[in-house]
Order: structure tokens, then C-alpha cells, then sequence
């Protein structure tokens, strides 16, 4: 060995025994004391990020993989990420977030600049956000092939990260409604997920039985008051589930894919691939009312029929035709609208006890048509909104026919519903719908159809042009003005009168024909007060107020009216307190009992 070659040896060994006794001094796995490496000089300690600031990578194995992201700012992401056995690798990503400090030590840079032939050294202190991670100091080693050497933060094997060009995805706007939909099984199937500025936030779905859960109770399946985006992972916080059955929140893990995608999966079972939604502004206005999908199924054999009344009721019939038989059934209950964004059905029992509930997702809503998959239904139908018919008014009131000798009555009532007293001793009762200015559908499941009418020129009406009904409430067959005597006007005809004139009441008399709702006795003041109908059912009512005989003549004390009987009464017409229709206080003269004169006093 000539002297040249002795010199370099004793150089090589000579700093190899200074690198081994600086490395000795590093802070090690779980070591909170934040000391810096090469301690031992007493040189200027200078921060030193830019060594790190990036991504690094560390693949185990197949199915596992490391990384971690320094930023300019002091913060940085660590992740693990490992794979299921359903191949579902994205959704099983751990992320934890911390700040740090790095450092190099001037006093020895020198040295370590000859030893790592431009590699960067210095220590870093990482502190987890995660209090159960906590912080970890020690050596990092920035080599100038692109590798990072972390010996400390995880038992990783080589614990060699290497650098990334890939990077986290830029942090997105994710506010806003998301939806999935698809046919599982011939049958439609919608999820939702709804992320507010606030966020908070709702997961909810229209039939739980495509995700493999059962419940009883109603969507939303699961509330969060807030929720937190790193990287590409959203997490969902302080989650309340309304699920009963199935407790699933612990396993939902959703990416982020992009500004109009992102993925959720359930269970590591399930993946469902989410885009922005266009949010329907579902209200009262928007939705109150009826609406009907005719001809519609299978040799267009089916009719759907929704009505959505103000005070929050809804009933919904289907009705399928088979040869010339129909089938109806029914559902009633009552909605509520969640979020504006979709609606909640709640459908009782024929008891009232049990309730099944549905949610109900409409979409491509206008003022005349939306598009549903409707409660226990697997299609999605276009809905027609039910305009209001120049005719339907003339249908108003109670009409009777006679076939067979039997009397046959069919009340249409303003709030669309009918009752029909097929002269058998049972009372039908359902709903009706004018669908068009010559045809209209009975729901009910004891009667039900879809009917072609005309009102001839005498006011008869005719049905399917076979069965003749003649109005016996408010009848417009007869000639004359609507509201005289030789035409009183039926119970409904008045209460739209009164609506008409206010409080102020009517300048001129009118004569008003009905069915005493409540038994009526005459009392010491030798006047009556009759509460009237159209018909025993109606919602609609009209009060003859402290009426007298004709002539302000009085009627008899104890003189008794009873329940059913049919009066015609005149007066002024006045909606008190725009809250009751009546005659007005001094106008009101009964003229008819049953067709007879009342009794007077003597």
C-alpha cells in the first residue's frame, strides 16, 4: 500500500467513526425530546424544509403502501393504505395530519455536505394532530437520487420513501347534492347525499333493499353535523343514524374523484359512483295538487293517481285494468318534504297504526309534470299535473239516478272526493279526478273506473251515454238564474258566494238548497239556526243564521228539524269574519222543510 492509498483509508474511517457517533445522538421512534442531530458543536440551528417538501412513497407490498407530504406552510399528511379483499383500495386509506419542524446543524454542514456527496441531512420533529399518535422527532435523509430516509416514523421496512411526482388532489368544492341512480333488478333505485356550507349533511335513498340493509325507519338513513376533507377522502363527523337495523356509519368511506364525481362505499361491500345533482326546489307550490299517469304499463293497462293536499295529507291509488275489470288499490297517509329536495311518505294502515314509510324523489319538476318512481314502485313515471276542467265545477253536488227501481246517489264535492250510495245500504267513498273535458277516473277500492261523461243542454248528466243522473243538490237543469228561488243554489254554490262578497254582504237575496247537518230545535227566541250540507260526508258547510218563516213570521218553540232533512232557505249571503258562511244577521228566512212549510208559532 503506497502512502496515498494509506492517507484516503485513514480518511474514509476517520469520518465513517464521525457519522456513526452523530447518528447515535438521533432522536428515535416515539422520542418527544425535539434534540437535534449532531448536537455535540454549538453551531446555529437554521430551518430547513424545502429538503422535504413534496411527496413520498413507500410501496411495502402489494397491498399496502405508504406516503407522505411535507407542504411549504410546516403541515403534512401521512397515509396508510391498504387494500380489501374486495379490491376496494381506495376507500381504505388512514390519514393523519401534523405540523413540523425540520432543522440542519451549520456547525457540522460541511462535513455532512463531503460525507453524502449532496445529500441533505437535518432532523425533523413531526407532531400528529391525532393525540393518540402524538409526536415523533429524529433524523431525515434527503439523498440526491431522490430518496427520503425516515428511520423513525414507522416500523417500515428500509423506512425509504421515494419521491413522487403524483401529489394529494387539490382540495374541491364538494357543497352541494349528490346522486346516484340506476335499475336494480327492473326496479329504480336512487341514493342522495347532500353537503351544506354549514357541513352538515344527510345520506338518504328510496329503497333500502338494493343496499342490503332493511328498515322500517325513514331517510335520511344517516345525519352529520359536519365532516372533513383531506386529500381525497372525505370523513364524516358526530354522525346520527336513523337506521335502526343496521348501525353502517363506521363503514362508509368516500373519494373524492373529481369537481362532478365522487365514489361511496358501504361496508367495503358496495360501490356507488355519486355526480352532481341539479337541486329540486320541492314546496307546497310545487307539488300540492293531483297528478295522474294514465295509460301507462304493460299494454298501457295501469293508472297512477297522487294527491298532495295543503295540510300535509296525500292519498295514492293505483288502478289496473284487466279486460274490462279495474283493480284499485289504495294508500293514505301523510308527506313531509325533507331538505326541500325529496319527500317522505308515511303510510298508515287501514288502523292507523303501523306506517310503513317511503321516499319519494321527484325530479324534472314544472308547473305540469314531474318524473317519480312512486311509493313501493319500481318504475319511474312521468306525472301529469290534473288542470283545473271547465267542467268539473258542473259536476259539483249530488246526483240521482234510477235503474231497477233503485235510487242510486254520486256526490262529487269540491275537494275531490266523492260518495256514491249505490242504493245497497253501502256508502262508497273515494276520489275523482277530471282528467279531461269529456272522461273522469273514480278511485276507490269498491268503486273505481275511468268514465266518459256529458252534461246535456237540461243539466242531466249522462255516464259512459247510458246511466242518467239528475242533480238534486244546487240543480242547474232548471231554467233561470242560479241562486233564485225556482234554482237555489246547493250548499257549495253558496259558500262560494259568500267567498265572493266578504264580510260586506250580498245587496241581493238569494235562495240556498241543503241536508241539515245537525239536528235543530226551536227555541224560546222563536228562530233557527241550521247548519247545512250537500251531503252527509262534505267538508263544506253553510249556516242559516237565526232564520224566521216567511213573512219574519216565528216559528214554533220545540219545533224540531231533524238530521237529513232537506231545507231551502233565503237571505243575504255574508262570510263572517271571512271565516263562516251564512245568511247575513236579520236577512235569513226558512222557506221549506222536506218541501213543507215549517211550523209557525201560534
Amino acid at each position: 500500500m503506497n502512502k496515498k492509498d494509506y492517507l484516503l483509508g485513514m480518511l474514509t474511517l476517520f469520518m465513517l467513526a464521525v457519522l456513526s457517533v452523530s447518528f447515535s445522538s438521533c432522536g428515535k421512534d416515539g422520542d418527544s425530546s425535539g434534540s437535534a442531530p449532531y448536537s455535540g458543536g454549538e453551531g446555529e440551528k437554521v430551518e430547513r424544509m424545502s429538503p422535504l417538501i413534496g411527496t413520498w412513497k413507500n410501496t411495502v407490498s402489494s397491498d399496502m403502501e405508504y406516503c407522505i407530504e411535507f407542504y411549504e406552510d410546516g403541515t403534512g399528511v401521512y397515509i396508510k393504505e391498504g387494500t380489501t379483499e374486495n379490491n376496494f383500495r381506495d376507500f381504505y386509506k388512514s390519514y393523519f395530519k401534523f405540523s413540523t419542524i425540520a432543522y440542519e446543524d451549520k456547525t457540522t454542514q460541511n462535513s455532512l455536505d463531503i460525507l453524502n456527496s449532496g445529500n441533505k441531512t437535518g432532523s425533523v420533529e413531526i407532531s400528529f394532530d391525532d393525540p393518540l399518535r402524538g409526536s415523533s422527532t429524529g433524523t431525515y435523509v434527503v439523498t440526491s437520487d431522490g430518496k427520503l430516509q425516515l428511520e423513525f416514523l414507522e416500523n417500515i421496512e428500509k423506512s425509504i420513501f421515494y419521491k413522487s411526482n403524483e401529489a394529494l388532489p387539490t382540495s374541491i368544492n364538494i357543497d352541494g347534492l349528490w346522486k346516484y341512480e340506476d335499475e336494480v333488478e327492473n326496479r329504480n333505485f336512487v341514493l342522495m347525499m347532500r353537503f351544506n356550507e354549514s357541513k352538515s349533511g344527510y345520506l338518504a335513498c328510496n329503497n333500502l333493499y338494493y343496499t342490503g340493509l332493511v328498515t322500517n325507519n325513514y331517510s335520511p338513513l344517516l345525519e352529520f353535523s359536519s365532516y372533513e376533507v383531506i386529500g381525497d377522502i372525505i370523513t364524516l363527523k358526530d354522525v346520527k343514524e336513523n337506521n335502526e337495523a343496521y348501525k353502517f356509519s363506521s363503514d362508509i368511506r368516500i373519494k373524492i374523484i373529481s369537481q362532478d364525481n365522487i365514489l361511496i362505499n358501504i361496508g367495503g361491500k358496495i360501490q356507488y359512483s355519486m355526480t352532481k345533482a341539479v337541486p329540486q326546489t320541492i314546496n307546497s307550490n310545487t307539488i300540492v295538487g293531483s297528478w295522474i299517469a294514465s295509460g301507462v304499463g304493460d299494454y298501457n293497462s295501469l293508472t297512477y293517481f297522487l294527491r298532495f293536499l295543503p295540510n300535509n295529507e296525500m292519498v295514492y291509488y293505483k288502478l289496473e285494468k284487466s279486460f274490462e275489470t279495474y283493480t284499485c288499490r289504495e294508500k293514505r297517509g301523510s308527506y313531509s318534504i325533507y331538505d326541500n329536495s325529496f319527500i317522505v311518505f308515511a303510510d298508515k294502515d287501514m288502523w292507523g297504526e303501523n306506517v310503513e314509510y317511503y321516499n319519494i324523489f321527484p325530479s324534472n319538476i314544472s308547473a305540469s309534470s314531474m318524473v317519480m318512481t312512486l311509493p313501493n314502485e319500481g318504475t319511474k313515471y312521468k306525472l301529469n299535473r290534473v288542470a283545473e276542467n271547465r267542467n268539473v265545477s258542473k259536476l259539483y253536488g249530488t246526483w240521482r239516478s234510477i235503474r231497477n227501481g233503485i235510487s242510486e246517489t254520486i256526490t262529487f264535492n269540491s275537494d275531490g272526493k266523492f260518495i256514491a250510495d249505490m242504493g245497497i245500504g253501502d256508502i262508497i267513498k273515494g276520489d275523482y279526478c277530471v282528467y279531461d273535458s269529456n272522461s273522469f277516473y273514480l278511485f276507490s277500492p269498491e268503486l273505481s273506473g275511468n268514465y266518459d261523461f256529458k252534461i246535456e243542454s237540461d243539466g242531466s248528466l249522462v255516464i259512459d251515454g247510458k246511466h242518467y243522473y239528475v242533480k238534486i243538490h244546487g240543480d242547474e237543469s232548471v231554467s233561470g238564474e242560479l241562486g233564485t228561488e225556482n234554482n237555489p243554489f246547493s250548499v257549495h254554490d253558496a259558500v262560494v258566494k259568500c267567498k265572493e262578497t266578504g264580510e260586506t254582504p250580498t245587496t241581493e237575496t238569494y235562495y240556498v238548497k241543503g241536508i241539515v247537518g245537525e239536528t235543530c230545535f226551536i227555541d224560546s227566541h222563536k228562530n233557527a239556526t241550521i247548519y247545512m250540507v250537500d251531503h252527509y260526508e262534505s267538508s263544506e258547510a253553510f249556516t242559516a243564521y237565526r232564520v224566521k218563516g216567511v213573512g219574519n213570521k216565528d216559528l214554533r218553540e220545540g219545533y224540531e228539524i231533524p238530521v237529513g232533512s232537506t231545507v231551502i232557505v233565503s237571505g243575504k249571503l255574508v262570510n263572517y269574519k271571512n271565516k263562516t258562511p251564512e245568511t247575513a244577521v236579520g236577512t235569513g228566512t226558512l222557506i221549506s222543510v222536506d218541501g213543507k212549510a215549517p211550523d209557525f208559532s201560534e
